[in-house]
């Protein structure tokens, strides 16, 4: 029973797909839902997120963080691959959105095992499970993620996260993207 309800983000979903990769359209390589319930707003990745597309991901996760103040919960059940630049998108976007953005990753997917491997899932809020985070925000008394650990405010997570977007940013494919 799915207990979200559709949101429209001010990005259409159509948008979210638009656009050519390699000949093949978008819409085949990755596809995001939003949808939204009480304090949380969930947005699916589908399909796979690579450079070709990585900069559609930050779109919608800037999106739905506008249009919904609560939570974001990232949520990478469905897909299917991830490269660096989804690394370098999630980054950005937990230091823009430090104590909203939730990622759920399972254990057995190619984003955990990325976030695992670069050390992330100790500077990143990751879970392995849709119900896992959602009991996370339940527990929230204050609303809004107000008494949640803050990841940000630890300096050794801090640095690690400065230290993999300099990396990201030293990439000649990601030249020119704001830190």
């Amino acid at each position: 029973m799915n207990q979200f309800s559709r949101m429209e983000t001010g990005v259409s979903t159509a948008a979210f797909g638009a656009g050519k990769s390699e000949g093949r359209p978008l819409s085949e390589l990755a596809q995001f839902k939003a949808e939204c319930r009480g304090t949380m707003c969930l947005l699916h990745v589908s399909g796979d997120v690579d450079t070709s597309n990585c900069w559609v991901l930050d779109a919608a996760i800037a999106s739905v963080s506008r249009a919904h103040r609560g939570g974001v919960l990232v949520s990478f059940v469905d897909c299917k691959f991830v490269d660096s630049s989804c690394l370098g998108v999630l980054i950005r976007q937990f230091k823009l959105l430090p104590a909203r953005l939730l990622i759920i990753a399972p254990l057995a997917s190619r984003l955990r095992r990325l976030l695992d491997i670069t050390s992330l899932t100790a500077a990143l809020p990751v879970y392995n499970s849709l119900r896992q985070a959602e009991l996370v925000i339940a527990s929230d008394s204050r609303g809004s993620l107000g008494y949640l650990p803050m990841w940000k405010s630890s300096q050794p997570n801090r640095a690690r996260l400065d230290e993999m977007m300099f990396m990201l940013r030293g990439s000649p494919r990601f030249r020119g993207w704001p830190s």
